[in-house]
């Protein structure tokens, strides 16, 4: 991608976050500011890493959604 690509890129995606504030605020939709990298996203996401990789390490992967919920529940325990 060259730097005039990107730059254009940048614009529309600038442009285009404007509308959807606009859109937001003419239909009353209120939202929260949230900090893209913030503390506690980070927390969740490592904690949903390590879920993951407890189940797919186990020796007998499950085989129905029941069975996935049950192991699910177990390693989050």
């Amino acid at each position: 991608m060259t730097a005039h690509t990107s730059m254009c890129l940048n614009e529309v995606l600038r442009m285009l976050s404007h509308l959807v504030d606009e859109f937001l605020e003419s239909v009353d939709i209120r939202w929260m500011e949230w900090p893209v990298r913030s503390q506690e996203l980070i927390r969740i996401d490592n904690a949903w890493d390590t879920l993951e990789r407890a189940i797919t390490t186990r020796k007998f992967p499950s085989r129905t959604n029941q069975d996935q919920k049950a192991e699910g529940l177990s390693e989050w325990d």
